[in-house]
């Protein structure tokens, strides 16, 4: 698929030379139902997922559709996800057993009908196990170096993209619930509701760490609470 406008590039390999190889141009579609979402939601002052907006709004929307024309039993992805069918009949979304590359949460949103059209062949593998497949097969891929980056953001800073897109990174303050001052910010877009990196931990002790609890757009203020390992609320 074409989502952001990247070049395109041929399988590594096809299973036989003659095999039908399509392209689907989503740009788009991409733009409306991915790019618009992710920089109003950080107008707003959350931070948003956007590749659970692809897979639900886009992804495989898409790729049924397509196979539908093309008269397709199904489609089959790359993820780290197992799907079971359950005794009455109805599909239903697990976690990969390789907890470090899991991605059934990227995915949670896919309903019975559409999981039942699903094929996930390496879902239930780890990382390891996929790689040594590939080597044996002859498949240039199995040393490619991942990639968790945000794929439309092509410069490795969504803080640039959403810039772009006339969002400003102003700096401000981190400040505790009770409106203490603790310290400075480089910018509130690059801080999420959860995170430690950053936020305030400068200030912490052994036993607790602060941790990012709530951002404001308009005074771009961020709050911080101290965190204790091993307690529940």
């Amino acid at each position: 698929m074409l989502l952001a406008g990247r070049p395109l590039r041929r399988p590594a390999r096809l299973r036989h030379p003659g095999d039908p190889y399509y392209v689907l141009n989503l740009r788009d579609e991409f733009r409306r139902e991915v790019i618009d979402p992710f920089v109003r939601e950080y107008q707003a002052g959350r931070t948003p997922n956007p590749c659970i907006l692809c897979n639900e709004h886009l992804k495989f929307r898409a790729l049924l559709r397509k196979a539908d024309e093309l008269g397709a039993e199904g489609v089959a992805t790359g993820h780290y996800a197992v799907i079971r069918r359950e005794p009455d009949g109805r599909c239903r979304l697990f976690a990969s057993p390789d907890a470090g590359k899991d991605q059934s949460y990227f995915l949670y949103s896919l309903d019975s009908d559409r999981l039942r059209r699903i094929r996930f062949p390496v879902g239930a593998m780890t990382k390891e196990q996929v790689r040594k497949i590939a080597l044996e097969a002859g498949l240039p891929v199995y040393e490619k170096r991942e990639s968790q980056d945000i794929c439309f953001v092509t410069d490795d800073s969504y803080t640039r993209f959403l810039e772009s897109r006339g969002i400003s990174e102003d700096r401000g303050r981190f400040v505790d619930r009770g409106g203490n001052f603790l310290g400075n910010h480089k910018g509130i877009l690059r801080y999420t509701v959860g995170q430690r990196k950053g936020s305030g931990s400068h200030r912490r002790s052994p036993s607790t760490s602060w941790r990012s609890t709530r951002r404001g757009t308009r005074s771009s203020s961020a709050a911080t609470g101290r965190h204790f390992p091993g307690r529940r609320r």
